[in-house]
């Protein structure tokens, strides 16, 4: 890495840490303005903001989350080495993520502003881009059917969890981290139904296999 993108890199870093302090501490949404007093804190003109995200706030909203996708794996890598089961792999990135990431004012702010109608597209994309990372880090090699399978009943569980989280009162958020995991047991039950009733054999789901 060259030193122009190296500052390119510490300069969008820094953008993107004001923001989320921008959202948990004040009223603010996700705007233009919001994006330029991030960019005064982060770089010498406030105009650069636009000159690092010609297509917009929703650019800016994608770098970010998969920004904090990146930061909440090298987390998860520093600290799952005893770690064997799948599915613990995937709840603990999940949690990293979702709660541990950001505070839940910003998360909210930012979920809200994804859900609506002109955004909602893009969102998925997101959340898409967001659950591979996550099957990528947990080990998953998968190309057939299964890699879909598996990434729809996770984005399944995201989206449902960021809805849960915007409410959560609990101490650390444990009753999130609780719903987190319920969510994936029972993914772990459904299809334990359907294939003793439906492939009795357990090598025909194998999707089921990753996540134990």
């Amino acid at each position: 890495m060259d030193k122009i993108e190296k500052q390119y890199h510490e300069i969008k870093n820094r953008f993107f840490k004001e923001i989320i302090g921008l959202l948990n501490e004040t009223e603010a949404n996700i705007s233009d303005f919001l994006f330029e007093e991030a960019m005064q804190k982060s770089a010498p003109s406030s105009g650069y903001y636009k000159l690092l995200f010609p297509f917009g706030q929703l650019s800016v909203v994608h770098e970010l989350e998969i920004f904090l996708t990146d930061q909440a794996i090298n987390q998860c890598l520093e600290n799952d080495q005893d770690i064997k089961s799948i599915r613990i792999k995937i709840q603990k990135a999940l949690e990293a993520q979702i709660i541990d990431s950001m505070g839940q004012k910003a998360r909210m702010k930012i979920f809200n502003y994804l859900a609506k109608i002109d955004n909602a597209a893009e969102g998925l994309k997101i959340a898409s881009k967001i659950c591979d990372n996550i099957w990528r880090y947990a080990g998953d090699k998968s190309t057939d059917l299964n890699y879909y399978t598996k990434r729809g009943l996770l984005i399944t569980v995201y989206l449902q969890t960021q809805i849960f989280y915007q409410t959560d009162q609990s101490v650390n958020h444990e009753a999130s981290r609780k719903f987190i995991k319920n969510a994936l047991d029972n993914i772990i039950n459904i299809a334990k139904v359907k294939n003793k009733f439906t492939l009795p054999r357990k090598e025909d789901v194998p999707f089921l296999r990753l996540f134990l």
